[in-house]
């Protein structure tokens, strides 16, 4: 948590929040917002200018995050500033007016093949960013489950048991590659001393955060060359690959945690080339069938 005068101007806000929003929302604010004051090392709100915001829309872009992401931080920060200043009624010196949101590409959410995964994986400059991204691609882990996974849900199988929405148990499964990968980030890790796969640089016990996990996914699919893209297409990428490789759909489901059918159709995105290949198959068996002899 942030110190000085804005440690009582963030707790403030958030406590202004409850009752109006859930536990889990107001917990995303306060990582989003102690991100944003820890970066720029802001001591007291009221100090922020304009050119502060700017600063900080490219310390998001550098790191990877698209545009709706860098517009969700400025969300944050315009509803922190506005509640300082009409409810606090502290002099606020920064224009929310003037904060300009990127342009977003309202655009289906992508998703990878197998050889642009290849290639996303080649971009990562850290053991933590390749793990990750072979982690998502393997299992179909939502961000949420990642942050908060423990060692001792891993079993000597390689499989993971996961409790994701609703309380509901679910096995995913690990690859040899991706195994190898975790071995390497045990080692590095080792002096954690902690029960979360990915613990947490700064809070003792605790698990890294979401917004961290997502940064660590993002900046190597920018790397690779993909301007959109982020960890959920990761995911919509494992359950379209798992179908497109002939898994059944109710296996997919099961794996990827959805209560409903319909919700897998929707993450599947058969690529072009795999249409391409059906269609040839297709052509194939049409041509054999007529040349039959009756």
């Amino acid at each position: 948590m942030p110190k000085g005068k804005i440690n009582q101007q963030l707790a403030n806000y958030l406590i202004s929040c409850e009752g109006n929003l859930t536990p889990a929302t107001i917990k995303t604010k306060r990582q989003l917002l102690s991100r944003f004051i820890n970066e720029l090392n802001i001591r007291d709100m009221t100090k922020v200018r304009n050119r502060d915001i700017v600063k900080y829309k490219n310390i998001l872009r550098e790191r990877g995050n698209i545009a709706k992401t860098v517009n969700n931080n400025l969300d944050q920060i315009s509803a922190f500033v506005k509640f300082l200043g009409d409810e606090m009624e502290e002099k606020i010196t920064l224009d929310v007016h003037k904060m300009k949101r990127d342009k977003e590409r309202h655009t289906e959410q992508p998703s990878f093949t197998a050889p642009e995964i290849d290639s996303i994986i080649s971009n990562c400059l850290s053991p933590i960013e390749k793990l990750l991204i072979r982690l998502i691609f393997d299992t179909t882990l939502r961000i949420s489950e990642v942050a908060k996974l423990r060692y001792k849900d891993i079993s000597v199988d390689h499989s993971i048991k996961i409790k994701g929405k609703g309380g509901k148990d679910r096995w995913v499964f690990m690859t040899d590659e991706t195994v190898h990968e975790l071995d390497i980030w045990k080692n590095i890790t080792n002096g954690y001393e902690s029960e979360y796969v990915f613990p947490s640089p700064k809070k003792i016990g605790d698990h890294v955060c979401e917004v961290t996990v997502r940064e660590y996914i993002n900046s190597p699919i920018r790397r690779a060359g993909f301007e959109e893209g982020s960890a959920h297409a990761l995911r919509r990428s494992a359950i379209t690959d798992m179908i497109d490789e002939g898994m059944d759909m109710f296996s997919v489901q099961t794996i990827a945690g959805h209560s409903d059918p319909a919700t897998t159709r929707r993450y599947y995105a058969t690529s072009r080339q795999k249409l391409l290949r059906k269609f040839g198959d297709y052509q194939n068996r049409r041509v054999q069938n007529h040349e039959q002899p009756a």
